[in-house]
């Protein structure tokens, strides 16, 4: 993935961001990729992933040292490690980042992972060491591989020095976006001038989704039976559940929050609809209600997520 930088310094890129993990410990840097001139602005070409196993068990190091099959359950680990690392990575420069413009390349493979010709994540390939020792690189035997197969620079996205130390203390916090609001922020960053038709047709299937959920496990606490709640689940749309259901269900105070959001939420919808009923096409569309709409719909959910828990 891609983004700006601006003004780091060399002691910065040896500042990581570091998640814990199941059993492992994972850092991001970011690599000093500057070739002369040190500029204010800077597009980083190279990530650095680390992984800490504290107390590594023999059968890890004895993996490390295999290039036979020994080495395969293991390499398969560490690549999972890295995965749910990007993942996490990528969430928090989005949510708490407010990087809208991420320039995503292709999705890693198990297989560019460890390929140091397809990746570009370090120079080195993947290498291990053992507390202050030498580094080594691991070679491990994958199975066969299947056949087949700019906004960016906007100051505002730019990961600054006190941005990245704002990361790091929002992953202290556990602050990770969920799963849904995650993709609403990609859909985001997938709204361009000539580019908003398809991300409004999504956005609009999560929300109504989220939205039918919510119903579905508040009425019961209202008075209504499961049966009857079957009986209305086709009803349930997202129109009747954001204009009618949501405000009947909820206090005066949480009203009053929801009341800021629900029109530019409302908005998608009819978007959505003019879409696919009277073909609305990408002109007609306002590149900024669409944000607007996808962004209160990232904080519908968040409250809804607080009341539902």
């Amino acid at each position: 993935m891609l983004f700006g930088t601006w003004k780091w310094s060399e002691a910065d890129h040896n500042r990581p961001l570091s998640f814990q993990l199941d059993g492992a410990r994972s850092q991001i840097l970011i690599e000093d990729d500057h070739f002369g001139e040190r500029r204010d602005l800077q597009m980083p070409m190279h990530l650095h992933f680390r992984l800490i196993v504290e107390g590594a068990p023999k059968e890890y190091v004895a993996a490390l040292k295999s290039r036979g099959a020994k080495s395969t359950p293991f390499a398969q680990r560490v690549f999972d490690y890295f995965i749910e690392t990007l993942t996490r990575f990528e969430g928090i420069l989005r949510v708490s980042g407010k990087v809208r413009h991420l320039m995503s390349l292709e999705t890693p493979t198990i297989y560019s992972f460890y390929d140091t010709r397809s990746l570009g994540f370090t120079d080195e390939g993947v290498t291990w060491r053992i507390d202050d020792g030498d580094p080594r690189t691991f070679r491990p035997k994958l199975p066969d591989q299947p056949r087949g197969k700019n906004p960016l620079f906007k100051h505002p996205e730019l990961v600054t020095v006190e941005k990245w130390k704002k990361l790091q203390r929002e992953i202290h916090a556990n602050h990770f976006p969920s799963d849904e609001a995650l993709e609403l922020h990609r859909l985001a960053g997938r709204v361009y001038p000539k580019s908003k038709r398809l991300p409004v047709v999504e956005a609009a299937i999560i929300i109504e989704s989220k939205l039918k959920s919510y119903a579905e496990a508040i009425l019961p606490g209202k008075g209504f039976s499961k049966s009857k709640i079957k009986d209305l689940r086709n009803e349930l749309t997202f129109n009747t559940v954001l204009n009618l259901v949501l405000p009947l269900t909820l206090t005066k105070t949480d009203l009053r929050k929801v009341i800021q959001w629900r029109p530019r939420i409302d908005r998608i919808r009819k978007i959505r609809n003019d879409i696919v009923h009277n073909n609305l096409s990408d002109d007609d569309i306002g590149e900024q209600e669409v944000l607007d709409g996808i962004y209160a719909a990232v904080d519908l959910f968040e409250f809804i997520d607080s009341k539902m828990q």
